[in-house]
């Protein structure tokens, strides 16, 4: 297939991945980003515009995406248009490119929950009012199925986050990398107002050997225990890697704001080859079974006692980590193997419309 992916192409495990993993399986892919459009500059007044542009969701910047996304399409008539994490896209561009190209399958994909307790309406309000025109729906979670089918979409369906096997695998420390990251236990991951501030508190005035990364912990509040780590430092590509291999166990915890029920780092951390501890849900057991490829808490006195646990038994610890690190392997959770899903998701729509089209 030839197919047009266009998002914010900040990160690469986003948009960049799924281009990586749809071209692994032979399919033609072309990239449209909309970051730059709205990328600070060193004029002040057109940074503020921008940044202002990018909040609202409206002003010429949108415009000017709306306009490339329309032209390329047209330009190369795809076989299907991914509108990846689509709060830039307007109800109307989809629409038209619905309309405009009937040999063309337009789907969107959502990392992200619009109707969570905490979503920020006017965010989404693009997105949801699109989502009648798009063919198919691709979810994060499966919260938002049946949110997505009340509002007009026929063809939803879950696609789950997935690791990338050349970074997200085992690899040898230096001396000096394991002084810098090494820890017994480790988190990488952002703040969030939820359990996670009292049960890494817990771990950390246990006497445990913690290291503590990730972004906006600047917005926590200013515990005694925090001091210690300061200045948290946010990681991302092989650093990220480091830490987590550097590590013996690896915390998960998991977004209440997006209600999520398993996350990224859960294929993440087993595919580097640290064991996984992450907070208890019935997805993340039907993923990893408990006490054999990964093990799991649901509040601070089982945390605490995990831990220690698996630390004065480092052979239980290891085997954990091994077998968790086969299983996301075995169960197809690398990035090619998703993309595997997608393309048949893809292919589907594809031949329903094509059928319908010679009856």
């Amino acid at each position: 297939m030839h197919i047009l992916i266009c998002g914010e192409g900040r990160a690469e495990i986003h948009e960049d991945s799924w281009a990586q993993g749809l071209r692994a399986l032979g399919h033609e892919v072309e990239l449209l980003r909309w970051e730059p459009l709205f990328r600070a500059s060193r004029f002040r007044a057109l940074s503020l515009a921008r940044k202002t542009q990018n909040k609202l969701l409206w002003g010429p910047a949108l415009w000017r995406l709306n306009e490339r996304l329309v032209v390329r399409a047209h330009a190369s008539r795809p076989d299907a248009i991914i509108l990846y994490r689509p709060t830039h896209v307007w109800p109307v561009t989809v629409r038209y490119l619905r309309e405009s190209l009937p040999e063309t399958t337009i789907a969107t994909y959502n990392n992200d929950d619009p109707f969570g307790p905490r979503a920020f309406a006017p965010l989404w309000r693009h997105y949801l009012a699109g989502v009648p025109y798009a063919h198919v729906h691709m979810v994060y979670r499966a919260e938002n199925v049946e949110r997505l089918r009340a509002m007009g979409a026929s063809d939803v369906h879950v696609v789950r986050s997935a690791f990338l096997p050349e970074r997200h695998r085992p690899i040898a420390l230096t001396d000096e990398e394991r002084a810098r990251f090494g820890a017994d236990v480790v988190f990488v991951g952002h703040f969030e107002p939820d359990a996670r501030v009292e049960q890494l508190e817990a771990l950390a005035t246990s006497g445990v050997d913690l290291a503590l990364f990730g972004p906006d912990w600047e917005r926590a509040p200013r515990l005694p225990w925090l001091e210690r780590f300061q200045p948290i430092r946010m990681l991302t590509g092989d650093d990220y890697v480091r830490a987590i291999a550097a590590s013996r166990i690896a915390l998960c915890f998991l977004s209440t704001l997006n209600r999520d029920t398993y996350t990224r780092r859960c294929f993440e951390i087993p595919a580097i080859g640290t064991m996984l501890l992450c907070q208890r849900t019935a997805d993340m057991e039907q993923l990893f079974r408990p006490g054999i490829e990964a093990d799991y808490f649901s509040d601070a006195n089982e945390l605490v006692e995990k831990v220690r646990h698996y630390l004065a038994h480092p052979d239980e610890q290891a085997r954990i980590a091994a077998a968790g690190h086969a299983r996301v392997h075995s169960a197809g959770h690398d990035i090619t193997s998703r993309m595997r899903e997608v393309e048949g998701i893809l292919a589907a729509a594809l031949a329903r419309r094509r059928s319908k089209s010679r009856g």
